[in-house]
Parts: structure tokens; C-alpha cells; sequence
């Protein structure tokens, strides 16, 4: 059954180079649109963030206030924060299919659909957020930042499992070239 997930067209796509290359590119101009975004909102997104406190989150919300920005976070949020989670998704599982050398590794997209899943969750709780501004629910401050930090955790674990099979892959290669075998 997985095999015929893993050996369909679109996943063969993914993994070849300039569509990677294409998706890296895509996944650094967005990257570079996150900087202008949060230099106009006067300070970093709350989904920028680590995690964040009830403190923190109106610390933040006064910054967006006074700078106008309330509204172009949100507008940001169904645009800008969806389709960087789309690339980046779309790039790690490519990369995961393309540096996976077993079965049981190419399980491993689960990383990145993972990430997407939470960073989804994470944009409508940050959207109802800015939505609910100046009402503060402290419930809805924590969901949100539980969903932040669960977002960064299981990206930080996606990156470190795609450096793993590159070494994984890497090592060899270069042993090979070294040697001349």
C-alpha cells in the first residue's frame, strides 16, 4: 500500500531537483515577505514566537495597534502564513522522499504534514486572536501559543530528522568521491 503513495507522479516530482530548487526559492522569497511583514507591523508575529504569555500577547497587540497593523496581520494570516506553510510542506516531503533510501523512511513525510497540520491550527487561533483584540481571553491566548510551540517543536524535530538523512545519504557519497570508488 505505501508503496504505491510513495511511487505515484506527484511524489517522483517532488523529488527532483529543480523542483526543489523551485520550491527553496519560492520558501526564501516568502521568508523575505515574513521580514516586510514584520517590519510593518513594528515587531515580530506571535507566531514568530517561541510562545508567548497573556503579558506578551498585549505587549504585542498595543505594538500592531499603534502602528495600524491589525488588519494587515489578519489579511497576512489567508495569504502570506497559507502559502508558506504549503511550500515548505511540499519542499520537506520532497526532500524526505529524495534523501529516503529505505521503505520505512519515506514514513518520515509525516514530519512536514504534521507541521503544516499545526501551523494551520496556529493561524486561525493567532486570526481569532487579532479578531477578538482588545478582549483578551486568557484561553484563548494559551491555545494559541500551546499551538506556536507545538509548531516549533515539530519543525525543529523535522529539521533535525532532514539533516539526519542527509548525512545519512551525504556520508557515503562523499566517502565514495574521496576514494574514487
Amino acid at each position: 500500500m505505501w508503496a504505491k503513495i510513495f511511487d505515484n507522479r506527484a511524489m517522483q516530482y517532488l523529488t527532483r531537483w529543480p523542483v526543489l530548487l523551485v520550491l527553496a526559492g519560492l520558501m526564501v522569497a516568502l521568508l523575505l515577505l515574513f521580514g516586510w511583514l514584520q517590519q510593518r507591523l513594528g515587531i515580530a508575529m506571535l507566531d514568530a514566537l517561541p510562545r508567548y504569555d497573556v503579558g506578551e500577547y498585549i505587549g504585542h497587540m498595543v505594538v500592531y495597534s499603534d502602528n495600524q497593523a491589525i488588519e494587515l496581520y489578519r489579511r497576512s494570516i489567508f495569504s502570506l502564513d497559507l502559502a508558506f506553510p504549503i511550500v515548505y510542506t511540499l519542499l520537506y516531503v520532497g526532500l524526505i522522499l529524495r534523501l529516503a533510501d529505505q521503505e520505512w523512511m519515506k514514513l518520515l513525510i509525516v514530519l512536514p504534514l504534521a507541521v503544516f497540520a499545526l501551523d494551520l491550527v496556529e493561524n486561525v487561533r493567532v486570526f481569532m486572536l487579532l479578531q477578538e483584540w482588545p478582549r483578551i481571553s486568557p484561553q484563548l491566548v494559551a491555545d494559541a501559543s500551546q499551538a506556536t510551540e507545538a509548531k516549533w517543536g515539530v519543525s525543529y524535530a523535522m529539521l533535525v530528522v532532514i539533516g539526519l538523512l542527509g548525512l545519512w545519504r551525504g556520508v557515503p557519497w562523499l566517502i565514495n568521491r574521496l576514494t574514487g570508488r
